[in-house]
């Protein structure tokens, strides 16, 4: 019982350390293990921005889903992701979100993502933040 309460816990924990945009609800996850096309679309949109922001680059939602896509491709076997499957996918992001899934497991485990994102919000030491106080 305990196992069945961590998994979401996880899975939203997870998805609070992504970037807010775009969309990386648990539910793209979910919608994800099941194949579903909205989520490949979905997951496409979320490697762009990951795999955008640990190369030091900004992304932007104008970019057409197909530039993204060639992105995502090129970016992972830069990395070493070797499964052909993932580049075999169209370019219109139309299918493929459980192929996607296991990238992004990878990419979590082989490219230590979590750490790489979070070393990259972090707030250096010297940098000044504003804090708001309400009164």
């Amino acid at each position: 019982m305990r196992r069945c309460r961590a998994l979401p816990a996880a899975v939203g924990a997870l998805c609070r350390a992504l970037p807010p945009r775009p969309r990386s609800a648990p539910d793209v996850l979910r919608r994800a293990r099941f194949d579903r096309p909205q989520a490949a679309l979905d997951f496409w949109r979320l490697l762009y921005a990951l795999l955008k922001r640990i190369h030091g680059g900004e992304w932007s939602e104008c970019d057409a889903i197909d530039t993204q896509i060639r992105f995502v491709k090129s970016a992972l076997w830069y990395h070493g992701y070797g499964r052909p499957e993932l580049y075999q996918l169209p370019s219109d992001g139309s299918a493929g979100s459980r192929e996607l899934l296991l990238a992004f497991s990878w990419l979590l485990h082989r490219v230590n993502l979590l750490e790489r994102l979070l070393a990259r919000n972090r707030v250096k030491t010297g940098d000044e933040t504003s804090v708001c106080t309400v009164i």
